[in-house]
This record gives C-alpha cells, structure tokens and sequence, in this order.
C-alpha cells in the first residue's frame, strides 16, 4: 500500500513544480538582448579609366574577285597546232605573249591570192594610165584646140582600177589579219583560270578556249552596314566632278586562312557602288589591293581568287574616349562607378563603338573614375563597396562584416599595383 501511494505522488509532486516553474518563467521573462546589426561590404574589383584616342577599323568580308576576266574566243577556225607551256590553268603570262597557235596554212594560202589579185590590179590600173596618156599624145598630134573629153582620156576606166587596186589592198589586208589571227597571244599580263582546248582540236570563232584574269591587281566588294558609315570618311561622288579622283581613300586590311595559318594584305577602298543591295540594304564599297600575285617583302602566299577574307577598314579618329570592358556594361546603357568615398554611382552612358571584348564611350565618364569590373545585380545607388584593384589579393570571404561607417572613415581606394 506504502508503494502505491508513493508511484502516485512523486509524479504529481514533479508536475507540480514543473508548472509553477513555467508559469513563473512566463509571467517573468527576461529582458531582448540588443545586438547591432552587421552591414556586409562587398568587394569589387575596380580600374580607373583614363582617355585615350581610338582609330575605328570598321569591320566587313567579301570574296576576292579579279579586276578584269575574259573569255579568250578565236576570231578564225582551225585546228590547235600548238600550246604554250604557260597555258595552263594557273599559268602566268605577260602581254603580247603567244598562247596557242592555230593551223596556218589555208591563211598563209588566202594571203598569197589576195596579194597575187592585188598585183593584177595595179597591172591594169597602169595599163589604163598608159592608155590614157597615148590617148592624150594622139590628141595633141592631131593638132586638135582645146582639152580632149574624159571619156576620150580614159577617165573612168583609170578610177574602176584605182578602185580595185583599193579593194584587193584591203582583201590582203584580211588575209594578214587572219593570218595574224591563228596566234592566240594575251592581251594583258594575267593567269589561265580554265583552259578548254588542246592540241588536234579543231576551233571556230564560238569556241572558248580558256577564262583569263589581269593579275595587276584584284578587288574585293565589301558590304558596310549604314550605321557604319558614319565613321568612314568615303568621298561623295558627284556628276562633273573633276576634283573627285585626287581624294584619299581609306587603306584596308585583308585577312584570310591559307592552311592553318592567318594572312594580311593591304589595299584601299577605290570606290562605291551606286546602290544599296537591295536584300541586306547595305553599301558596297570597293577595295582594291595592287600587285597582289609578287613576293613582296614576307613572302606570304598571293591572294587566290574566289577566296573569303575579313577586312578592318580604316575609319574615323575618336579623340579623347574611354575603352570601357564588355562585362561591364549593364543593359548596354550605364556603367558601375566607385566614387571616392566607396560608394557605388550608376552612369549611362552612350556607346559610339562596340569590339567584342570592349566598347568605347565618350560621355557621363572622366579621367580617373574607377570603374567596376564585378558584375553587381542588385547595385543600389550609394551603397558601399571595397574596391580592390586587379591583380592584388583578394580579402577573405570576398567582404568584410562591418558596422556603419562615417565616409571619412572607410579605408582609402588602393593605388594602382598596391595590396588592398
């Protein structure tokens, strides 16, 4: 019975002092503890911006085309006696040189009629001048008064020879001509694109024989975007205007892949075409690169026709500028500034020229501001930061836990090259 009683009231005594005890603790609590709140200082890196004047390459492509490409047509039939080692395709050739030869002899013979008819006429024409003046001695014999009648002194049968001494001079003149015709030679100094025929083949004047390219320069159409034209200095070409040769072009830089490799070339705009392209809405502009086929002083590969390149055109000079990293940019209209006292300050700002790795911009920035390079999401005007320069040590944690600070407090923005 004793044990009973005991199971029973040790557990009730316990409760009982367990919810005096709560209830004393509800009816008394003690004091909030008062904490000062941390304010956390991010760290950015920054670098100051100092102007700069930048010459803009205005960028474009196109294929290399020749300036000047023919189909070399004979004007005479025959078969091909003969080719010349340079008339191949890729072959160089200079003016005036002699490409193929034609089968000559039907010429050579039409040469020898045409000369044996010519030598005829002139015999009848001095007949009939002989004629003509024994007409006229007779006359005088006679001791008729007066001039003898030009039918009496053979007058038109001298001008019916005298004209067909013309003729047969002007049907040798063929002849040669023709003759001349069964030497195909060049009629610039070029290069074989393709070569049609070969030898024992027999041509007509509709038979192509080969396509043909001047190699003293090529030229390359390069299309230029409208709102680059504001930074190429292109001379605007008027009807009538005879000052418009003597104006400079702008010099442009061609690169292409030959291998594995990169190749430069160099040339200048010569000229644009009179329309925009009706599909892209853009302007031609015209380069042209002189000499392209010589060694030159790098002994780099000579441009080949119908080969892609990229060209940087010289453009306008942009005085006193800031080249401002793309990552820095925000919504491609303002910029992050540090201001002295370490606060952030949002700038928008107006690009005049955009790279890949950069853009330039010439307003709302001066000399010596620090830009920020951290990408900040949720930048808030005025907020504080802990600038740190590129290239020195990053602090731990990559902030600080810090109180409110006086601006005149925070510490100062590291010098170029120090450690923050």
């Amino acid at each position: 019975m004793r044990n009973i009683i005991l199971r029973i009231m040790v557990p009730a005594g316990i409760l009982t002092v367990a919810v005096a005890l709560a209830t004393w603790m509800i009816n008394n609590p003690a004091p909030p503890e008062i904490q000062t709140p941390q304010t956390y200082v991010p760290e950015v890196e920054v670098v100051r911006l100092e102007p700069e004047d930048y010459p803009v390459l205005v960028p474009s492509h196109g294929i290399v085309r020749p300036r000047t490409q023919s189909v070399l047509i004979p004007q005479v039939s025959g078969r091909v006696d003969e080719i010349m080692p340079e008339f191949r395709e890729g072959g160089f050739f200079e003016q005036g040189d002699i490409l193929l030869r034609i089968d000559s002899s039907d010429y050579e013979t039409a040469l020898v009629v045409a000369e044996s008819a010519l030598a005829q006429r002139r015999t009848a024409w001095e007949l009939e001048q002989a004629q003509s003046q024994q007409e006229r001695e007779n006359w005088e014999l006679m001791g008729k008064a007066g001039v003898p009648s030009p039918l009496l002194l053979r007058v038109p049968q001298l001008r019916g020879a005298q004209a067909g001494i013309e003729a047969a001079e002007a049907l040798v003149a063929e002849a040669r001509r023709n003759l001349s015709r069964t030497e195909i030679k060049a009629p610039y100094a070029g290069r074989v694109l393709r070569k049609f025929v070969d030898v024992g083949q027999v041509v007509t004047p509709a038979t192509r024989l080969a396509e043909i390219f001047a190699v003293d320069y090529v030229e390359v159409r390069l299309p230029i975007l409208n709102e680059h034209l504001d930074y190429l200095d292109l001379p605007h070409e008027y009807r009538g205007d005879p000052a418009f040769e003597k104006r400079e072009w702008p010099e442009v830089t061609l690169q292409g892949q030959y291998g594995s490799g990169e190749i430069r070339w160099r040339g200048r705009i010569v000229r644009t075409e009179g329309a925009f392209d009706p599909q892209s809405r853009q302007l031609i502009v015209v380069a042209q690169i002189d000499d392209p086929y010589s060694p030159g002083e790098t002994g780099q590969p000579a441009l080949k026709i119908n080969q892609f390149v990229e060209a940087r055109i010289q453009g306008k000079l942009l005085q006193e500028v800031f080249r401002v990293p793309s990552e820095s940019v925000r919504d491609q209209r303002e910029v992050i500034v540090i201001g002295e006292d370490h606060r952030i300050q949002r700038r928008s700002i107006e690009i005049l020229w955009q790279e890949e790795d950069y853009v330039v911009v010439g307003d709302n920035l001066h000399e010596g501001d620090s830009l920020c390079l951290t990408p900040l999401p949720l930048a808030v005007e005025g907020d504080q930061v802990l600038p740190r320069m590129p290239g020195t040590e990053r602090a731990p944690g990559g902030g600080s836990q810090a109180g409110p600070q006086p601006a005149n407090e925070a510490s100062s923005l590291p010098s170029e090259g120090a450690p923050s």
